[in-house]
């Protein structure tokens, strides 16, 4: 689920991650070694010539796709950002941005963690594989000149390696839970409300109402365990999950990551799917792979 989150200098990556993920899909194509042979005529190449041609081809891939991101372009982000255009300037990918607001601030450390945090998205992983480097240029309606902040690859490839204090982490998700839960409780389906996010005793927590009739109650919930549990971790390791901040958050804190189904009717009836920090770290690792 998107994160409604009102900390102005989180918005501009907030918005850019979770507005493209169907662009970063496009970008994120593996390519195979024979595809490479048919299409490039390359033929017997050692290993290493092969990963060169094929991260050659993955930047152009990228560069070929900003096109069509920019089609979508001007974009309402979040708050008063505007997603303009996105431009590459070798090995800068460059985000165009503007706002009318006169409070808006951009921090690096802010930057660099949600660096950090999207760093097993296909977007992220194309700029570290690529060794490129990010650069912001934020304009003012109303307002001659622009702030630019700007991320060497080095950095970026240093970010992505956690060089960010877990209590900045940990200080971060608790402001995503108290904006989040100013939207809830939300309806997701016929059967089911989620009520609450919270973070305690070492666990991120989703808190659901489950409106149970014969067809759909906990008792069926338990006795599918571990095919829900099964499917859950299959959404968490998809390429646009809307849950990888927490993973890597949850990671990183080593915490672990609950979602408790409680009866609309019997309050004291519920059932928990949990991963605890070990397997937090097995399904990062597990997105971490290329």
């Amino acid at each position: 689920m998107q994160k409604h989150i009102a900390m102005t200098a989180l918005l501009l990556w907030m918005g850019v991650l979770c507005s493209y993920g169907q662009a970063d899909s496009m970008a994120a194509r593996s390519i195979a070694t024979d595809e490479i042979q048919e299409n490039y005529v390359v033929m017997e190449m050692d290993s290493i010539t092969t990963k060169r041609v094929e991260d050659q081809i993955l930047l152009q891939q990228f560069v070929e796709s900003i096109p069509a991101i920019n089609a979508s372009c001007p974009m309402t982000l979040y708050g008063n950002l505007t997603m303009d255009s996105l431009s590459f300037r070798n090995p800068q990918v460059c985000y165009h941005v503007s706002t009318d607001s006169k409070d808006y601030t951009q921090s690096k450390e802010d930057g660099a963690l949600m660096i950090l945090l999207s760093r097993t998205s296909h977007f992220f992983k194309i700029i570290r594989k690529c060794h490129l480097g990010l650069t912001y240029l934020v304009s003012f309606k109303d307002t001659a000149g622009e702030t630019e902040v700007v991320y060497t690859p080095d950095e970026i490839s240093n970010i992505s390696s956690q060089d960010v204090p877990r209590e900045r982490v940990l200080k971060y998700f608790y402001d995503v839970v108290k904006e989040v839960n100013k939207t809830f409780p939300a309806t997701v389906d016929q059967y089911m409300r989620i009520d609450s996010m919270t973070i305690h005793k070492g666990y991120m927590q989703y808190h659901y109402t489950v409106f149970e009739d014969k067809f759909f109650n906990i008792k069926m919930l338990k006795k599918n365990i571990e095919a829900l549990k099964a499917n859950t971790v299959h959404v968490m390791l998809s390429a646009n999950s809307s849950l990888y901040l927490n993973i890597t958050g949850c990671s990183i804190m080593d915490y672990g990551l609950r979602f408790r189904f409680v009866s609309s009717t019997h309050k004291r009836k519920h059932v928990d799917v949990v991963f605890t920090p070990d397997e937090i770290d097995e399904i990062e690792n597990s997105r971490l792979q290329w």
